[in-house]
């Protein structure tokens, strides 16, 4: 177990010999893109593998904040953010960058269970069984395009 930013108690449950490093950066008088910037950048001198960036954004992927995590994704960073508190209408998720992993949760009761069918240039196939809340699509893709983004700056 370890200690979270001192009196906050313990975290248990997670990977064996993890380390969680927590960077403040909203304060009393709220949350600045200066300091989430200087955050990620930290991140990324710290060398963490993951950053769970759970304050909400706009839908701009090139704004100042979402480029910062383009740099930590080309660093070798995992980035999860959140999709947001507004909705449920259309075009109102936030974090869009192809480089982030965006995470909403969702109140509908209703699912679908849905195969995702992929192919590579090569041939290779994998299907990935699971749910989601809309019944999908039918449509083939020649292509969707993927990768690392390249140097955004």
């Amino acid at each position: 177990m370890a200690t979270l930013l001192a009196n906050r108690g313990y975290v248990s449950g997670i990977a064996p010999r993890a380390h969680v490093v927590a960077y403040r950066v909203c304060g009393d008088d709220g949350c600045y893109n200066s300091d989430s910037i200087a955050a990620v950048e930290q991140a990324v001198l710290d060398e963490v593998d993951v950053i769970n960036y759970s304050i909400s954004g706009g839908s701009n992927p090139f704004s100042d904040t979402s480029k910062r995590s383009a740099h930590a994704y080309d660093n070798g960073v995992f980035v999860a953010a959140s999709a947001g508190n507004s909705g449920p209408v259309a075009d109102t998720v936030a974090h869009r960058g192809p480089w982030v992993t965006t995470v909403a949760a969702s109140t509908s009761n209703r699912l679908f269970q849905a195969t995702l069918s992929l192919e590579a240039d090569n041939g290779d196939t994998l299907d990935l069984n699971g749910a989601t809340v809309t019944d999908g699509i039918s449509t083939d893709f020649d292509h969707l395009p993927a990768g690392r983004t390249g140097n955004v700056q």
